[in-house]
């Protein structure tokens, strides 16, 4: 989603969308604290007029959803910069190209604000490795709670592909308090399906 796209958002978040929530996740991961906590929940919101929107830049069929809420709970006395974070997609299809961008929330239960104010990051996605990628030019020092915002630009092709896998946190770019000890990803899993071990 292009930052020039962002402003003019800013005349349709005070529309109220019904919020169907497809997925919950809650993850305890093992650090040595054993305190810091990571929750995610696939929300797949609509955003107020993007459908019209992406029209309008021709894109017609398209709309901006808030795919995911990514929620960072940290006890720790342990420094946790954000400096970026790394998704890797696991199907039966591939994914050709994926639009998306991070933003940040107040809070997991407001509603995601696609503004230039609350903007972090587009992502880079790499059709060889199947991943996507979000660099923080400022990064955020992670203290109490901090939720972040995960948005996708979805043709309907792309709705039908997501249906067929997750996508899964590559563990190296989260924060150390948040890294798994293990090398099980925390997975983003599309409607009720759960992951058998989730991060520990």
């Amino acid at each position: 989603m292009k930052k020039s796209s962002h402003y003019l958002y800013a005349f349709y978040i005070k529309i109220v969308l019904g919020i169907s929530f497809l997925s919950s996740t809650n993850v305890t991961l093992t650090t040595a604290q054993q305190e810091s906590i990571m929750h995610t929940e696939i929300l797949e919101k609509e955003l107020p007029g993007s459908r019209d929107l992406n029209t309008r830049l021709g894109k017609p069929g398209h709309v901006d959803k808030e795919y995911a809420t990514i929620t960072f709970k940290k006890r720790t006395i342990d420094d946790a910069k954000l400096t970026g974070l790394t998704l890797e997609w696991h199907g039966k299809e591939t994914i050709p190209s994926l639009s998306a961008s991070l933003f940040k929330k107040e809070s997991y239960t407001q509603q995601c604000l696609p503004t230039e104010e609350h903007h972090l990051s587009d992502g880079q996605w790499n059709a060889k490795t199947q991943t996507i990628s979000f660099n923080l030019k400022n990064h955020i020092d992670l203290q109490g709670t901090t939720s972040l915002a995960l948005v996708f630009v979805i043709s309907p092709e792309l709705e039908k592909t997501l249906k067929t896998g997750n996508f899964c946190f590559v563990p190296s770019s989260l924060p150390e308090p948040f890294q798994s000890a293990k090398k099980d990803a925390l997975a983003l899993v599309h409607k009720a399906k759960q992951p058998k071990h989730p991060v520990s």
